[in-house]
């Protein structure tokens, strides 16, 4: 009696998983139809972003580009915590990140959204140290809105198809 209800067990969830249509979001051809238009490098931030959005979708793509994809950015410095004596003592940074889609002979405008992050890092009495600490800081946030962007494509390149 209890080998006849497992093998109706497995049977049910056999059939019900191959009646469920799962397509995995990430495949072979991920975002081979988009072309990110390379900002310019006197804004390092939004090119770290660039740099790293194009390492993560130019891997797989070797397909003819279908859709272009422009890049532009609001940094933002703030004194999150101060003491008694005016001291800072921590420093946010905030990245704003709006992204463009274009068909790729076209001006019209098809996708537009943004992807918006932010980090903190500790300030001491030593510049150099302030500057290691707000780099690294920076560059971790661009990293996570490189991530936010290219999730963003994937899930508008699902909508279209």
């Amino acid at each position: 009696m209890l080998f006849k209800k497992k093998i109706l067990f497995i049977f049910f969830i056999g059939v019900f998983s191959s009646a469920c249509t799962f397509e995995p979001l990430y495949s072979e051809k991920f975002l081979a139809e988009y072309k990110i238009i390379e900002p310019s490098k006197t804004n390092k931030e939004l090119h770290e972003i660039y740099r790293n959005l194009n390492k993560l979708i130019s891997s797989n793509s070797k397909s003819e580009n279908l859709f272009t994809v422009e890049l532009a950015s609001q940094n933002r410095f703030d004194d999150i915590d101060v003491r008694e004596d005016e001291k800072v003592t921590r420093m946010g940074v905030s990245t704003t990140v709006i992204f463009k889609i274009r068909k790729i002979n076209s001006d019209k405008v098809i996708f537009t959204s943004q992807s918006i992050g932010s980090n903190a890092f500790n300030r001491i009495a030593e510049p150099y140290s302030n500057e290691v600490a707000k780099n690294d800081a920076i560059s971790k946030l661009s990293t996570s809105i490189a991530y936010d962007i290219r999730n963003q494509l994937a899930l508008y390149s699902k909508k279209i198809k």
